[in-house]
């Protein structure tokens, strides 16, 4: 349980710092986001709540390192390709759904919510790699 706590940490603060890394670049290939996100539908950055929104990856590393740890025997190769693998799982199973529920219920532009299907994916990846070279 501790080995599930410290790498679903690690990959959390990895998924964190990619995140930081790349809004701003969406913001570039995707111009429109940012008035997109000054969409009623969400909370002002003013909001203490709002402070939340940064531990979600933090968050989300656990569950996935608790899954790593229960299909690590699947994962056969380097650490770079079990990432890759572990990612594209990560589409599968949570992007694309989670893309299908925001497109049919949110009014949010279609580049709003592929960025966040990008990123899921890159979170994936991310946290695949950081799971496969500290829990093998």
């Amino acid at each position: 349980m501790k080995k599930i706590f410290w790498t679903g940490l690690a990959a959390g603060i990895a998924m964190l710092i990619i995140n930081a890394l790349l809004t701003p670049l969406f913001g570039v290939v995707f111009p429109a986001l940012q008035d997109a996100y000054m969409n009623p539908v969400f909370r002002p950055w003013i909001d203490p709540v709002m402070m939340l929104f940064f531990l979600y990856p933090i968050v989300l590393g656990f569950p996935l390192a608790y899954v790593w740890v229960q299909t690590k025997g699947l994962f056969k190769s380097t650490p770079l390709k079990n990432g890759f693998d572990f990612g594209l799982i990560y589409l599968f199973v949570v992007s694309i759904p989670v893309f299908f529920i925001n497109f049919s219920t949110f009014n949010l532009p279609f580049s709003m919510i592929m960025s966040w299907v990008i990123m899921g994916v890159i979170n994936g990846f991310v946290a695949g790699l950081v799971l496969a070279k500290l829990n093998k």
